[in-house]
Parts: C-alpha cells; structure tokens; sequence
C-alpha cells in the first residue's frame, strides 16, 4: 500500500510510524487508549460523536489540559484512514460513571481529582473477546494491525492477554504483531530495544524503536 493513512490506537511504543507514515490526529490529540473498552470507547466517539464536552474528560488528552473537546474534530480521522494499528497492552479498566477512562485519571496524582468515584477491575478473557469483535465490525473496510505489548516470558499477565489476541486474531485472519517475538527473533538483545528493562519493561530504546519500526512496515505491506 502506498502511502497510507494511519491511526495510531496504542502508546508511545507505535511513535515510530510518524516517521515514515502519515498519522491521524487521534493519539495525539485524543487519547492513548491502553484496554480494549478504552478502544472501542475511542473508536464510538470518532465516528459517532456519542458523547457531551464534560463526557470528553475521560480521554487523555482532556484530562492534560484539564478542556474538556466542545466540538468533535476527530470524526473523518477513521473514515480516511487506511490501515488502523490497535495496541491493547492490559486487562485492567478505569470506569467514571459509565464511561471507560484513559488510567491517569486514576493513577496519576495530578490528575486523579475523582480517583474514589472510578471503579477499576480486570476484564475477563470473554470480555475482551466480545470487545475485539465489536471493534473489528466497527472498521469493515479498513485494515487492522493489532499489537501486543513488550512480552519475554511465557507466563504471567501480559503473555496471557498476548496469547489471547493473538490467538483470536490467528481466527480472524487479522494482522497481529508480537513486538519482542519479531525483535528477538532478529538477533536483537532485549538490552539493545528496551529500556530499564530490568523494571517497568515499557518503552524502546532508539535503536527499539528504529527496529520496530522496519516490523511495523513489514506487515503494513502485507
């Protein structure tokens, strides 16, 4: 595909895409969404404009400049895009009166004003399931490229919700990347892509990020 347009639904670790492809405005100026309810939550609003300016305040970019969005600017942002790139990096959720909201509303003490009125849990694998397949039907005509998050053990939290998109993306015939799997399997050292990776194991190095970036091209031209 030449050219593309992409959304970025994921974090920091797609930045490296604005290098070599042109991005919607959504990550940059809407949220980062982290769980598959925040996804699909993100996809609604840029389609359908199902929510009020004060409902705006549970995506990230409200919430860092404390302006909740008066008019929708997001809503031909997926419509003109070509290829959709959806990281879902985690299970938890952040639920502020009925709505599904980005984790610092939660977890950062700046911005966490109504912390005790949020319900967090974990979303069961069914759960998830349904929310992937909501989320597929919500883009019939583009192609998607799922993503999972930084995983080296098999075992544990992350491996078993990479495992469960993986999977279910192995049943859909859809895209899905396994970001340490594709960089290892390059020769790649974990201490080469990865930084810090002996604690939080959440952001690539530049030498990561040029990488996987070469990945992400890879299976955009599939």
């Amino acid at each position: 595909m030449e050219n593309p347009i992409i959304t970025i639904l994921g974090s920091c670790r797609q930045d490296s895409l604005y290098k070599k492809y042109k991005i919607t405005s959504i990550k940059n100026h809407l949220s980062y969404p982290h769980y598959s309810k925040e996804v699909l939550q993100v996809l609604n609003y840029c389609l359908f404009d199902n929510l009020t300016p004060e409902q705006t305040m549970i995506f990230r970019s409200p919430i860092l400049s404390n302006r909740p969005i008066q008019n929708n600017p997001f809503l031909n942002e997926i419509k003109k895009s070509d290829i959709i790139f959806i990281e879902i990096a985690s299970k938890k959720y952040y639920k502020y009166k009925n709505l599904y909201g980005h984790h610092i509303m939660y977890d950062d003490y700046k911005y966490n004003k109504h912390k005790n009125d949020i319900e967090t849990g974990v979303l069961e694998d069914k759960e998830i399931i349904k929310d992937l397949n909501k989320i597929v039907e919500l883009l019939p005509l583009k192609k998607i490229i799922f993503v999972g998050h930084l995983v080296t053990k098999k075992e544990g939290d992350r491996y078993d919700l990479l495992t469960l998109i993986k999977n279910f993306c192995l049943k859909n015939n859809i895209l899905f990347i396994d970001p340490m799997e594709e960089l290892l399997k390059n020769n790649f050292s974990v201490n080469e892509v990865i930084e810090d990776p002996t604690t939080y194991f959440a952001h690539y190095t530049k030498k990561g990020h040029e990488e996987i970036l070469k990945i992400y091209e890879k299976y955009i031209n599939i």
